[in-house]
């Protein structure tokens, strides 16, 4: 049985990309993107993955998996 809490933080430059584009072309701000804690380090993150679940962009690389309880991260805007 997998742990409901666990969660995977990962950054695509090509997800980035797209949602930048989209976000833009209607006419609105850029997006900001949320940031997430990895050995005392901010970094930006594109999704929030679930126990099991694989990004869709291939460039796609974890930051950082555990117990959302414990990680420190803001939401994206």
């Amino acid at each position: 049985m997998s742990n409901v809490y666990e969660v995977s933080f990962a950054f695509s430059q090509k997800q980035m990309d797209d949602i930048v584009k989209i976000e833009t072309s209607n006419g609105g701000p850029k997006p900001k993107f949320g940031k997430v804690v990895v050995k005392g380090v901010e970094k930006l993150y594109t999704e929030m993955l679930g126990p099991g679940v694989k990004s869709r962009y291939p460039d796609s690389r974890t930051l950082i998996t555990g117990d959302i309880r414990k990680i420190n991260y803001t939401e994206k805007v």
